[in-house]
């Protein structure tokens, strides 16, 4: 099997792509290279999108040059869109997205509970508390209870029935209606109450009513309110590095100021930060994502897609946060790919899924590389690599050397990477080592200071003992399953100290798991089955288990891993929109 590990390193083409980080907003990778690059809220999460109806406009574009973004080349805009009051009786509203969350930017023309209004154009965001056309009947001595302290009652009157609205024990506002019909509140929105004093705040449709002893029943479809408490936008604020250039005629735009460079982590705007690799070299690429104090998404989400018929639509790492990344070091290649038939998913191969081993350096650099290869999104180990079979003049590396069996990829399992680490740190003679999965590492330093004896625990029971000479590395051995004689744990120790007491450095560790992860070939995932596996990768399909795509649709395809389609109206000829997600 060693010799498979050398045809490994020999015959790999290892796909260099990128995978997601721990981050729930992380847009779709881009190329910091010279020109322009642009993200969409179908490609970035942290921008506002409601994909049931293809609602949101924000964009952010940087014009690139040199690794520096001069002074307006980074600008950002988005545009208010009309979106349908959930009761759509009521007709529409002006909707916008600002820095991710969605605001009422007015009423328009057919707007059936207020006349005209653009709230926009008065420098004034409004977020939407409720928009609802669920039906629920309450009786004449029940509230409603709204948001933002509102509570509205419905009591019998002489004609039809009466509204009262309370705000805490206030009573603001009673009106008489007749059923069907709507209540409607208007009051000035301005927190210094300039402005318009006529604006609609919330609305209720009352859809029947009932006179009943002794209580009255009404049953209420619509619900619709805005927040007092708007957002003020006017031109010159300052968002990070962004300023407001304009806020009005249907939109907002914001460009930066000064000149900025792309190296590291860049705050551009308010919830909004450049990430790019830690390097600068010609590979290097760049992501954007919602800042962790911003987060809280309870998904990552894939990049939104349409599914035409005879499409063939691709999420990697590029475009999919939830598969394994590493941003530094370029290691991912996980990619899920789905191909339409009209608006089916056929098996076997209507959604396949590949992933590829790929080399990575362990911290302690000593040790050479070793294969790394993500699986439903989560990074493992597959194998250790021998670099003097890559053509180099050093020895083989110890970790390959020692093993009987270096590729697990071979007998159909992966492992977990536990610990990898160059952290120095000096331990005294006697002291012992925490591991992973319940092992313990006693180190004792013999009394010329050139030796140290370890002695493994796992739970307490002695696993093995073993010496070495100093600077050395301590391996410990261990079968799984079909893979033989692999070493799960290297420990190394650089010096060792006999003044003023006995220690030993230890700078190098490195742990996997004993636990396997089964890939065997048929070996079903949810909806897909493990269809082959070779020495540097794996591959699944969906065998047995075609889909069918419809509006609202929410299926686990894999463990970890979901697709979600648009609850969007059906037109003919409207392509659905979907994504694939992971919950957080």
């Amino acid at each position: 099997m060693r010799a498979l590990a050398i045809l490994l390193a020999l015959l790999a083409v290892i796909s260099l792509s990128f995978a997601a980080d721990d981050l729930a907003s992380r847009s779709t990778l881009s190329p910091l290279v010279d020109g322009t690059v642009t993200w969409t809220p179908r490609d970035y999460s942290g921008f506002y999108y409601d994909i049931d109806n293809n609602l949101g406009s924000e964009t952010l574009e940087l014009n690139i040059s040199g690794r520096q973004v001069e002074p307006g080349k980074a600008r950002y805009v988005s545009a208010a869109q009309e979106k349908r009051f959930m009761h759509r009786e009521w007709g529409s509203y002006s909707s916008i997205g600002f820095l991710g969350h969605s605001y009422l930017a007015g009423y328009g023309e057919d707007c059936a509970i207020s006349g005209r209004w653009d709230a926009l154009e008065g420098g004034l965001l409004i977020p939407v508390l409720m928009d609802d056309d669920s039906r629920r009947t309450v009786s004449s001595q029940e509230e409603i209870v709204l948001q933002e302290g509102y509570r509205i009652r419905f009591s019998d009157a002489d004609e039809g029935l009466e509204a009262s609205l309370f705000q805490g024990d206030r009573l603001v506002d009673s009106a008489r209606l007749k059923a069907p019909g709507d209540y409607v509140y208007r009051t000035n929105p301005w927190p210094e109450g300039r402005g318009e004093d006529n604006v609609s705040l919330i609305a209720v449709h009352v859809d029947g009513y009932v006179r009943l002893q002794p209580a009255s029943y009404c049953t209420v479809r619509g619900i619709f309110q805005i927040s007092q408490n708007g957002r003020r936008v006017e031109k010159g604020q300052v968002y990070g590095l962004m300023t407001l250039a304009s806020a009005g005629g249907g939109g907002l735009e914001m460009s930066n100021r000064q000149p900025q460079d792309l190296a590291g982590d860049v705050q551009l705007m308010n919830g909004t930060a450049i990430k790019t690799t830690s390097h600068r070299d010609a590979d290097a690429v760049g992501h954007i994502y919602l800042q962790a104090a911003g987060i809280n998404a309870t998904v990552v989400r894939g990049q939104v897609q349409t599914a035409g018929d005879g499409e063939t639509l691709f999420w990697t790492p590029h475009n999919f946060a939830g598969f394994f990344y590493d941003l530094d070091r370029s290691l991912g290649s996980e990619q899920l790919e789905m191909t339409i038939t009209g608006s089916r998913l056929e098996e076997p191969g209507g959604i396949t899924y590949t992933t590829t081993a790929q080399e990575r350096d362990f911290q302690f650099q000593e040790w050479g590389r070793y294969y790394t290869m993500g699986f439903l999104g989560q990074g493992y180990f597959a194998g250790y690599s021998d670099e003097s079979a890559m053509g180099g003049s050093r020895s083989p590396p110890v970790l390959w050397e020692r093993s009987e069996d270096v590729n697990t990829l071979v007998d159909e399992q992966l492992l977990r990477v536990l610990m990898d680490s160059n952290e120095q740190r000096q331990v005294r003679s006697g002291e012992v080592l925490d591991l992973e999965e319940g092992y313990q590492a006693r180190i004792e330093v013999d009394k010329d200071c050139k030796k140290a004896f370890l002695t493994l625990t796992r739970d307490g029971n002695l696993t093995d003992q073993d010496y070495l000479d100093l600077p050395g590395t301590y391996t410990y051995q261990k079968d799984l399953g079909d893979t033989r004689g692999l070493v799960i744990l290297a420990i190394h120790l650089s010096e060792a100290s006999c003044s003023p007491q006995k220690t030993a450095l230890v700078d190098g560790i490195f742990q996997i798991s004993d636990q396997p992860q089964d890939v065997s070939v048929d070996r079903v995932y949810g909806l897909m089955r493990i269809r082959s596996v070779w020495s540097e990768g794996v591959s699944m399909d969906n065998k047995d288990a075609s889909l069918v795509l419809h509006r609202n649709m929410d299926v686990e395809l894999m463990p970890g891993i979901h697709l979600r389609a648009a609850d969007q109206e059906a037109q003919s000829g409207d392509p659905i929109r979907l994504y694939i997600y992971s919950p957080i």
